[in-house]
This record gives C-alpha cells, sequence and structure tokens, in this order.
C-alpha cells in the first residue's frame, strides 16, 4: 500500500484531502481510555516542597522563590512546578513545589524529570554549535555533503543555518502532506532508533518555498538536523548528545526519551480545575532533535549556562547562533529567530519598560510546558517546568521574572543596571 496520496497530484481527491481529518479523529478516539480517571488533592494536604541552595548568597532569595513558585502552582493548576537558576555559569538555586504522581501522592523533587517539548531545539543548537565550532560540520554547506543519501532530493541543497533558522521551506505538523508519517506523528506509538529513520515521518512531503525565501517554524527541520549530527558523529542522536553536550558538561538528568531509567521522570497531566487526568502514553523518539528530551530543570540551566564557557563553545559561535537570521530578500525572519534560538528584547524582567537582551526557547509537550531564557547581560539562566499544560503558555512564562528579579536582587543588578 503506497504511504501517501499521488505526489504528482496532491489532495486531489476527496480520499486525500479527508484522510487527515480521519486520522486525526482515530487519534482522538484512541486517545480515549477508561483507565485514566481525573483525580485531585484535598484542599487540606500540605503541598510538598524540596529546594537546593547550592551558593549561600542567594539563601534569602530562594526561600522567596519557592514561595513563588507555590503561588505559581496555583495559578497554573500544575500538578508541580519546577525551577532552576544559574549565574556565571554556576547552578546557584534549584526548588520544586508539587507533587510528581498525584495519584500515588509522590512528592516531586529537584531530580524529577519533565518533558521539556521544544527546548529540545536549543539543546540541539548546543550539540550542532559544538560540531560547527571544532569544524566537523559548517553552516553553510549543503547537507547533502553530510548525508550521502537524502530520502527527498529536495532536501540537497538546503544548508544547517537554513535548518537552524526555520528558513529551509521544510513543512510542519499542519504542512505535512506525508500521510503515513503524519499518522505517526499524530499516534506518537511507533519506536524510531535514530533521527535518520525518524525522517520517514515527512520526507513525502514537498517543499513549501525555496530554502531561505520563507521563514516557518517546524520541528522538523530540526529531526533533520539531527539526521546530520548522527551522520557527523558516527552516533545515534541520543548518544550523540551525550558525547557532545552531556558528558563533558556533567550534565545529569537529560535524556532522549525512552533511552533511559525514567524512574525519576513524572506522570504527566492533563488539568481541569485543580484536577488531573494523566496524559495517553506517548513515543517521542520521531522528534527527539525537536521536541523528545526529558530533562530537569537544573540540567536545561546547565546547558544553558555553558554557552558563557569559552572553551565548550567559542564566542565566535556563539555570536553566529545568537544572530537572527535574515531571509533571501534581506528582511529579519517574523519571530527574531536565530539558530535554535529566540533572541529578543524584552520589558518584562523589570516591568518598568526598560528591555533588556534574552535568548530564549520555550516547550509544549503532551502534558508539559519547559522555559529556558537567558539574559546575557548578567549573565543570568533560568529554567523552569511544569507537568501539566496551563490555559495558554504565555501565562506559564511570565512566571519566570519574579523569580529572576529575586536572584538579580541579591547582586544588586538594579543599581548596576543604572550606571
Amino acid at each position: 500500500m503506497p504511504r501517501s496520496c499521488d505526489k504528482a497530484q496532491p489532495l486531489a481527491t476527496w480520499h486525500c484531502s479527508r484522510l487527515p481529518l480521519v486520522l486525526v479523529v482515530a487519534a482522538l478516539a484512541a486517545a480515549c481510555h477508561p483507565s485514566r480517571p481525573w483525580v485531585s488533592v484535598a484542599s487540606t494536604v500540605a503541598v510538598p516542597q524540596d529546594s537546593r541552595v547550592y551558593d549561600q548568597r542567594f539563601s534569602a532569595a530562594a526561600d522567596s522563590a519557592v514561595q513563588a513558585l507555590h503561588a505559581a502552582r496555583i495559578r497554573l493548576n500544575a500538578p508541580a512546578l519546577s525551577a532552576a537558576v544559574s549565574i556565571d555559569g554556576s547552578l546557584v538555586w534549584a526548588g520544586v513545589v508539587g507533587w510528581s504522581d498525584v495519584q500515588s501522592g509522590t512528592a516531586a523533587t529537584v531530580e524529577t524529570e519533565f518533558r521539556i517539548g521544544s527546548t529540545s531545539k536549543a539543546i540541539t543548537a548546543t550539540a550542532l554549535a559544538r560540531l560547527v565550532d571544532t569544524r566537523r560540520l559548517a553552516l553553510d554547506r549543503p547537507i547533502s555533503e553530510y548525508l550521502a543519501t537524502l530520502p527527498n532530493r529536495a532536501w540537497s541543497p538546503i544548508t544547517l543555518r537554513q535548518l537552524a533558522s526555520h528558513t529551509a521551506g521544510i513543512v510542519d505538523y499542519t504542512l505535512n502532506r506525508d500521510l503515513w508519517g503524519l499518522w505517526q506523528s499524530i499516534r506518537e506509538a511507533r519506536h524510531f532508533e535514530s533521527a535518520r529513520e525518524a525522517l520517514a515521518v515527512f520526507d513525502d512531503s514537498r517543499l513549501v518555498a525555496r530554502p531561505g525565501d520563507r521563514f516557518l517554524y517546524t520541528s522538523y527541520d530540526v529531526n533533520l538536523i539531527g539526521a546530520v549530527i548522527e551522520s557527523a558523529t558516527g552516533r545515534p542522536f541520543p548518544a550523540a548528545l551525550d558525547s557532545l553536550v552531556l558528558f563533558p558538561l556533567q550534565v545529569r538528568g537529560m535524556y532522549a526519551q525512552h533511552t533511559a531509567d525514567s524512574s525519576r521522570q513524572a506522570v504527566f497531566y492533563e488539568s481541569r480545575a485543580q484536577r488531573w487526568r494523566r496524559w495517553r502514553r506517548v513515543d517521542h523518539s520521531y522528534k527527539w532533535p525537536s521536541g523528545g528530551l526529558v530533562a530537569t530543570p537544573s540540567a536545561v540551566a546547565t546547558v544553558g549556562s555553558a554557552w558563557f564557557d569559552t572553551t565548550f563553545i567559542s564566542a565566535q559561535t556563539r555570536e553566529a547562533f545568537w544572530t537572527p537570521q535574515r531571509l533571501s530578500s534581506g528582511a529579519l525572519n517574523e519571530q527574531s529567530y536565530a539558530l535554535g534560538w529566540r533572541v529578543q528584547s524584552s520589558s518584562a524582567l523589570w516591568g518598568s519598560g526598560e528591555r533588556v537582551s534574552v535568548v530564549h526557547h520555550g516547550g509544549v509537550s503532551k502534558g508539559s510546558f519547559s522555559w529556558l531564557i537567558i539574559y546575557p547581560q548578567y549573565r543570568l539562566v533560568v529554567a523552569l517546568a511544569m507537568n501539566a499544560r496551563a490555559d495558554s503558555f504565555r501565562s506559564f512564562m511570565t512566571e519566570e521574572p519574579p523569580i529572576s528579579r529575586l536572584f538579580l536582587h541579591t547582586l544588586d543588578a538594579p543599581a548596576a543596571r543604572r550606571q
């Protein structure tokens, strides 16, 4: 049976044009399962917390940050909310409030691991930056020089710069016309052994634009980067990530989902009015590089802070990856997207209209939110995670600036910024 409709006449028939909707309905039906009841916690039960201060200068800030997490957890209707802060390249605090598993009453700890969704893209960008630094990969060479056989010939002239900046012209989930692959990404049940193997999820789709001409944020770009990383290292993506990033930084508590011990992994939930229901079982191996990593906020913050270590990533490479990219027309892309990161200015930190530079990436996954933000001016890195999804991602990420201010006040950063 063919994996997709006739590529010469895509979606030309009623059968093909309606099939994606049929697949969605089937997946939703499969997701309904009576063994996933809604659960809640009595209001009289004390909410557990765990706080680790690694630099005693920040003890008072840490105490206040824990209280901020308690208030934010209620606002976000999260079973658990976890955070970590790094300054000047060192982790100074990690804290969490709530439950890793509501049904069993298991408290979350700072070692509890969360799905980090698209924050995985910034982690993959870190691995790519390491390979660019050592000249094993070049940003502006066609990927066909690294992948001898490409499953889609239209990908041959695409560069890593275009993939990392989402200007390669590759489809996103909504535009994917590889119907076999669309089904796999909806079901999220098939296990793939490598990023290269997972290219099958979208390799039957045509480009939607000439490479470089259009910005289209898509996880498939980063999945293809993962396949290039595998080719350059000779290892499956999870092992390549270990050797390039996690082992050199001595990071614990980060891995590609389904490849390591998950005993510390949180249970992930749907939420509704202070009640939670387990998310259905999913396999995210089809998108490890772009959205399939699991990590503690401490691990995420550690990788983020490593970008300030010029022995790990050179200043020149950091500058290249933190520069928003332009389209073929010369116009800046609409999301100020750099290479694996969004790089913008924000007034949220001080709340006074004063803008500071920020480098960041967020992630939405099944039953989780993740946020990683870097303030280069202060060499401050903050990571947040929760094991449910709030009403909006914005409501989640706006809980970060008050925590950041607590630690910057300890450093008297407001005085420093007035000089």
